[in-house]
């Protein structure tokens, strides 16, 4: 493995909701969040409402439900996705959102044992 002192930690948190503006609004009153438009609408999704988090001291987005019980995911800083995707299977995960591109870098979601879902993200720049 590299030596990049990011890999193997939490980077990134997406906040599932019914209702983005309400949810913006919220977190924005509460701690002062900022946002931006995706240009990618959520992996490149068009349908989804995609805010970026401009100041919530890690990165992430408020983005639209893709499921009625979906819950907020957090994405860990890895290496190579392929290799984790596959030792996470060999773990007992579950892949919920295969491998898929988008202009920054990859990203999968996984479920481990217990149900709880985490995603997988390799940034194209190293």
């Amino acid at each position: 493995m590299g030596n990049n002192s990011n890999y193997n930690k939490v980077g990134y948190i997406e906040i599932p909701t019914d209702n983005v503006e309400e949810t913006k609004e919220f977190y924005s009153k509460m701690f002062g969040w900022e946002y931006e438009k995706s240009k990618e609408e959520g992996g490149g999704e068009s349908e989804e409402k995609y805010w970026l988090i401009k100041n919530a001291g890690i990165k992430g987005a408020i983005t639209s439900k893709r499921e009625h019980n979906q819950t907020p995911t957090f994405y860990i800083m890895v290496e190579s996705i392929d290799d984790f995707i596959a030792k996470s299977q060999q773990q007992g995960a579950k892949v919920i959102v295969n491998k898929k591109e988008i202009s920054e870098g990859f990203y999968a979601t996984l479920q481990d044992q217990q149900k709880n879902t985490f995603g997988l993200w390799q940034s194209k720049s190293k």
